[in-house]
């Protein structure tokens, strides 16, 4: 049974605290499905139902809530593999910069990136940040799953 089946004609759960919420797989399908980038997590953590009314009604369900970033990359972009070096420009990131929770780039430090990523990068305010270079022979980039399990902290 879906959550939703739980808390549809509960006007207070469904409303008034927002814990009817969205799915996470159902929310990365259907930002994908839109033409966006597939989504990056950048921060999770897990959600606590603290009252009684509510820990009843809900049972045994988790709750965790995610920021991710994803992109709307313009109409026929080039997803080349890429070789990409980090300026540290970005305020509060001169050191590295923690793209998402699998990608964080060191200032000054070359690093291959897969195409989808390195189509981000050129594409987003990001550019102005990294330099961008041809893979090299013996470069392999490669693709990261960005599939995560909200619930593994």
């Amino acid at each position: 049974m879906l959550i939703h089946d739980l808390v549809v004609n509960d006007f207070y759960i469904w409303s008034g605290e927002g814990f009817a919420g969205a799915f996470y797989k159902d929310t990365v399908d259907e930002l994908v499905n839109n033409g966006l980038t597939y989504p990056r997590l950048v921060y999770k953590t897990k959600a606590f139902v603290k009252t009684q009314e509510l820990s009843k009604k809900l049972g045994n369900t988790q709750y965790a809530f995610l920021a991710y970033r994803t992109f709307k990359l313009p109409e026929g972009v080039q997803k080349e593999a890429s070789r990409v070096c980090y300026h540290g420009d970005i305020p509060g990131a001169s050191k590295e910069f923690m793209f998402d929770t699998f990608t964080t780039f060191k200032t000054g430090e070359e690093m291959v990136v897969d195409g989808e990523l390195a189509a981000i990068l050129k594409n987003t305010r990001f550019s102005k940040f990294f330099t961008f270079s041809p893979l090299q022979a013996n470069d392999t980039p490669v693709t990261k799953s960005m599939e995560v399990n909200p619930f593994d902290l």
